[in-house]
């Protein structure tokens, strides 16, 4: 799929269409490319758009303080692009969070439903996490990133208490 493919958000005839010529394809391992938080919502497009533009599905790893725990919310989107993309098998997403990036953008994510549960049980707000995100589209509300996995951000110097507490 090319990186310029865009469409209205109402555009759901047209998600239908390419989903029948859409080829499946799994969540891959993250690649190292750079991407930030802060990056992606640079890519965002203009507040007076109504298109979203979609990108090749790929996985990222992402930095960000979580601002508010998962909740249910409207999905339908994030579901039929994954379906667009050939995302199979494609994960249940009923959710989304809010992260907090290190410039200070709020970035809103969907959330896989385990990985929201996980979440929901181990971490506190404001916590940092470092999330395994898949990148769909860009908006003029950011990208589209779906979260499956997550590692709660252990400071260093809690790492050294905890070592030396053990060393001794």
């Amino acid at each position: 799929m090319s990186h310029n493919n865009r469409f209205s958000l109402k555009g759901s005839c047209l998600l239908v269409m390419i989903l029948l010529l859409a080829p499946a394809s799994p969540i891959a391992a993250p690649t190292d490319t750079g991407e930030t938080l802060d990056s992606l919502m640079a890519k965002r497009l203009s507040a007076d758009s109504t298109f979203v533009v979609m990108v090749e599905a790929h996985t990222l790893r992402l930095r960000g303080a979580l601002e508010q725990l998962p909740a249910p919310g409207k999905t339908r989107y994030m579901t039929d692009t994954l379906a667009v993309q050939g995302i199979q098998p494609a994960p249940k997403v009923n959710h989304k969070m809010w992260l907090r990036s290190a410039g200070g953008e709020r970035v809103m994510v969907y959330v896989a439903d385990d990985v929201a549960e996980r979440i929901t049980h181990e971490v506190k707000a404001n916590a940092d996490i470092e999330v395994t995100a898949l990148y769909l589209w860009n908006s003029r509300h950011g990208p589209g990133l779906l979260v499956t996995s997550f590692e709660l951000v252990i400071p260093w110097h809690e790492k050294a208490a905890k070592w030396f507490k053990d060393k001794m």
